[in-house]
């Protein structure tokens, strides 16, 4: 609404649509992937994944996200910028990378449902 607002006045409105960010600031019991694959291989010594693990994530550092939005305010052309990383993965080599870092098992379930309301790729 802000922003149809703002085309109405005739003013420039850009919109950047941020993929998954991680880095510092992360709230302790974040239940998102990646942060719930660190405290349960901490916590549990394992990571147990609710589904094969399949679906496909772009995560980018925040301090980078960061740097791109101030970019596509100062220098932008377009109405719509999509951020995000290089390049997708699977949950499942996300938590096989944690796996490996904390030394901890990483077990996938063999349920071929995946989870409700998660989207199979996130760019």
């Amino acid at each position: 609404a802000a922003c149809f607002a703002e085309f109405k006045a005739a003013r420039k409105a850009i919109s950047a649509r941020l993929s998954t960010a991680y880095g510092p600031g992360a709230r302790v019991g974040d239940r998102r992937a990646l942060y719930s694959f660190i405290d349960c291989g901490i916590r549990d010594r394992s990571i147990s994944l609710l589904d094969r693990g399949n679906a496909l994530r772009s995560y980018c550092y925040m301090a980078d996200a960061v740097k791109m939005m101030f970019r596509i305010l100062l220098e932008g052309t377009q109405s719509t910028y999509n951020i995000g990383g290089d390049y997708t993965q699977s949950i499942l080599s996300v938590a096989e990378k944690i796996g490996k870092i904390l030394n901890v098992p990483v077990l996938a379930s063999e349920s071929a449902n995946p989870l409700p309301a998660h989207p199979k790729a996130s760019h």
